[in-house]
């Protein structure tokens, strides 16, 4: 029986099953291409079809991009190179899929910890300000208060600019 699925990925995706060529930034090779080195932009790999190296139809293709400077950034800051001047023109999209995974993993964790930080400084403050009598109740009762002894000047004021003109 014929697998649905296969046959759309096949009559969708015909020229290779990672087909996410983006305005220029990346390029597809099918299964058993020559692929260029990400190193040097001459070169090309040793597997060809004729050569030992396996041709599965199945092996997702090889796709190279050219990362910019924030994606540069965390390629180094990953550790997959040294500096922002030693990563090349193009990269492996599994590489840059991996620095982008393991730079939002670790930005997750700081962002978590800070909220931790965050929370026990905010627990902190508050019962500081419990020992000094503040409440939000008691901040609430005289905002209301002030409120209302300044509506009451404003009426007394206009009475007696009221009287004043008559």
């Amino acid at each position: 029986m014929l697998n649905v699925f296969s046959i759309i990925r096949n009559k969708l995706l015909p020229f290779g099953v990672n087909n996410q060529s983006t305005q220029g930034f990346s390029t597809t090779y099918k299964c058993c291409d020559k692929v260029p080195e990400t190193s040097s932009p001459g070169a090309t790999a040793t597997s060809s079809p004729g050569s030992g190296a396996s041709c599965n139809p199945h092996v997702a293709a090889k796709t190279l991009h050219k990362p910019n400077n924030l994606e540069r950034r965390f390629l180094v800051w990953t550790g997959k190179y040294k500096r922002i001047e030693d990563v090349p023109g193009m990269v492996s999209m599994d590489v840059m899929e991996r620095a982008r995974n393991r730079a939002r993993i670790r930005i997750a964790n700081y962002m978590m910890a800070a909220t931790a930080i965050a929370c026990i400084a905010m627990a902190i403050s508050g019962k500081r300000a419990a020992e000094r009598g503040e409440s939000v109740q008691k901040m609430n009762l005289d905002w209301h208060k002030e409120m209302n002894d300044q509506y009451k000047k404003d009426q007394a004021a206009a009475t007696a600019a009221g009287a004043s003109t008559s």
